[in-house]
């Protein structure tokens, strides 16, 4: 999340780093990194014939992967969509500025992911032979190339992959199977001002019929799922307006009802868990939705939490776009196909591959994510106009 989409001017969010969506962010990325690190490392739980308490704890704890996407999809509804709307509902909004924000803060992460999963992946198929990027051990790892969907490293793939394409027409790129959700937010991204803009913006109708049917088309060509998913973006959208309905915020009552908050999102979890798909993922994001306002008006709990929240944050984005190439390249080449129970060893494995993946995506993050913001203002200065202080009408193109 970028320093300017951490300040906001509802209530109780004025001057503040949203330092608890920032935990929420970084948890939900090792979320995913540690269930893919186990899945490589730890045999299935059905295989494992059950276990202890702390076994059992383990398995579920590392099998939220899907989960932690439902709750970017929510958060990301909360600091993108939030502001777009209100820009949008205000008359500020300037459709240049937004989506030169949004494509730099999705590209300067994507194509360096692309690129390294291109090298990985093209270094263990000559290292250590095609077997595990034609799918031979899916059945092992249940995940990643499978036998009827090998890693595709084509430059047709990388480029719809580039352009937000990956399932809609081309699969992911390679081994980074995770990329799907980012197709899901680049069009999220560009659906809902279509939408919004053809509902609230302005006065000149046919500009507000040319943008709103821009968005109903893309909401009948774009796939069912992904378009059912951005209703969890529309509720995180939501919940940032709730924060507007508060004139003064007291933090002792938002901690009262974050056990509640807690609660819901626990019960929405074991939903989807046992019952999964679309609509279970529904009920979980907006249970994820409901809880985003909490929060923001906590209270702040010091400075190690702080920290740690802004250290797992600022390379969530990187972690979450490159764990996998990583991953199976060193399985791949150094382990595969041997998994075990849990263990001292099992989890020691583990606990390496997920230093490898924070370690490596550290490194990528220093040489490209942190330069986002210099990316995107040399490009606005090099070729768009810079818009008046007073801003423009949202119909204006």
């Amino acid at each position: 999340m970028r320093t300017e989409e951490r300040k906001r001017s509802a209530p109780g969010m004025v001057g503040r780093r949203l330092i608890h969506l920032d935990m929420l962010r970084g948890l939900a990325a090792m979320g995913v990194v540690l269930g893919h690190a186990r899945s490589f490392v730890i045999v299935d739980y059905s295989a494992a014939g059950g276990g202890s308490l702390p076994v059992q704890a383990l398995y579920f704890a590392t099998g939220l992967g899907h989960q932690c996407v439902i709750a970017f999809f929510a958060l990301s509804g909360f600091v993108v969509g939030g502001p777009a709307l209100r820009q949008i509902l205000d008359g500020d909004w300037i459709w240049s500025r937004y989506f030169l924000k949004r494509i730099t803060r999705l590209w300067v992460v994507l194509i360096p992911a692309l690129l390294l999963t291109l090298g990985l992946d093209t270094a263990g198929e000559i290292m250590c032979g095609r077997a595990g990027y034609e799918g031979s051990f899916y059945h092992l790892i249940n995940s990643g190339p499978a036998p009827l969907s090998p890693a595709d490293l084509s430059v047709s793939t990388l480029l719809a992959n580039i352009l937000f394409l990956q399932t809609i027409i081309a699969p992911v790129f390679g081994t980074d199977g995770p990329l799907w959700s980012l197709a899901n937010e680049f069009w999220y991204y560009v659906m809902f001002p279509f939408l919004m803009v053809g509902l609230f913006g302005g006065p000149r109708r046919s500009i507000r019929a040319l943008m709103g049917g821009v968005g109903i088309a893309l909401v009948v060509l774009l796939p069912r799922e992904l378009v059912l998913l951005g209703i969890i973006w529309i509720a995180g959208t939501i919940a940032y307006y709730t924060i507007h309905l508060v004139s003064r915020p007291r933090p002792t009552v938002w901690m009262l009802l974050l056990p509640i908050n807690l609660l819901l999102v626990a019960a929405a979890i074991v939903i989807d868990k046992y019952w999964p798909g679309v609509r279970s993922d529904l009920i979980l994001g907006v249970a994820f939705s409901a809880m985003l306002p909490t929060l923001v008006l906590l209270p702040k709990f010091g400075r190690i939490y702080d920290g740690a929240a802004n250290s797992l944050s600022k390379i969530s984005y990187t972690l979450y776009a490159t764990h996998f190439p990583v991953l199976a390249f060193i399985w791949f080449l150094a382990i595969a196909p041997h998994k075990w129970t849990v263990g001292p060893w099992a989890v020691g494995v583990m606990s390496l591959l997920v230093v490898a993946a924070v370690l490596s995506s550290s490194a990528m993050f220093w040489l490209f994510e942190r330069n986002t913001d210099r990316v995107r203002n040399l490009i606005e200065s090099t070729f768009l106009v810079r818009q008046p202080s007073g801003g423009r009408k949202p119909g204006g193109l």
